[in-house]
């Protein structure tokens, strides 16, 4: 079966978005016409989308789960996901599109980005109550008008990460505990792959290696790595090291231990193994790293 992309640009073909001047999201209202449009579509995606009906009905497929969507439902839609609509009637829902590269996630901690993963994996829709929608809706609302200001400066960058940090942890919250509310489906990969990320946050600054990851689960290296591409689009070894570089970005820009201190708590071996590993995949060093974003900062 070929999937079509579904890519920050050409969302859905989608041409009533608001732009944010490059801010790595866009808002987008989808209307019925949408939904009827890309029924029977088979899509993956590509971004980080969090939708909200506002009324109607939907049946969609994500990977191997069904969803029945209605008022209030709220989805969360992350990048690798396969989507296929079934059926829709009425459908409208409003959405925040995010580039699955914005930096933005700089300020979240790896706990709690793992944290939403393995919560979005046990249950990537639920239903509000009616004081949760009208809360979120301000949430959102809020969020909007901080994005159509449209700073200047550094300042602005900071508060829409900010923004966007705090919005990603309130969804964490809402989905913590919450029924999967699936019509049918699911399988052991979600299983998998929900306890690799929490084995992951856990171990990943001594473990580096698939193996380990695999013989935890008590399954080999090939099928983990199977089962990890399938649900997310990335590799065992990229969630490994992309979890090693956000930790090490977070704590060069929100932390006060020197660069020795964090290559020595991320179990490198020396200062210098740290500072090349990390270039390999930022592109630059750790000390100028944490210099561009105080200098960003204090300008």
């Amino acid at each position: 079966m070929m999937y079509e992309l579904l890519t920050f640009d050409n969302l859905f073909d989608h041409e009533d978005r608001e732009e944010t001047y490059n801010r790595g999201f866009y808002f987008l209202s989808w209307r019925k016409e949408n939904a009827i449009q890309n029924v029977g579509r088979h899509l993956q995606s590509e971004v980080f989308c969090i939708l909200l009906c506002d009324r109607g009905e939907m049946s969609l497929s994500m990977g191997t789960e069904r969803f029945d969507l209605s008022c209030n439902s709220l989805v969360i839609i992350r990048p690798g996901i396969r989507l296929v609509i079934h059926d829709c009637h009425e459908f409208e829902a409003k959405c925040i599109v995010f580039n699955p590269l914005i930096g933005a996630f700089n300020a979240i901690p790896v706990r709690y980005i793992t944290a939403l993963y393995t919560s979005v994996l046990k249950s990537p829709v639920i239903v509000l109550s009616h004081s949760e929608r009208k809360q979120f809706d301000e949430l959102i609302g809020n969020f909007r008008k901080i994005s159509q200001y449209r700073g200047a400066t550094e300042f602005y960058d900071y508060a829409i990460q900010s923004g966007i940090a705090m919005l990603l942890c309130v969804i964490c919250d809402l989905m913590h505990g919450r029924k999967v509310v699936c019509t049918y489906g699911g399988g052991r990969y979600n299983e998998y792959f929900g306890r690799f990320l929490q084995l992951l946050s856990e171990n990943f600054k001594k473990e580096r290696q698939v193996k380990f990851y695999a013989d935890k689960l008590c399954i080999t290296p090939k099928y983990l790595t199977t089962i990890v591409r399938e649900l997310s689009g990335k590799s065992v070894s990229k969630w490994i090291h992309g979890i090693v570089i956000r930790e090490a970005c977070y704590k060069l820009i929100h932390g006060v231990e020197s660069v020795q201190q964090i290559s020595y708590d991320l179990n490198f071996p020396n200062q210098s193994f740290f500072g090349k590993y990390f270039k390999s995949y930022v592109g630059c060093s750790p000390s100028e790293y944490r210099l561009q974003n105080l200098n960003s900062i204090c300008d």
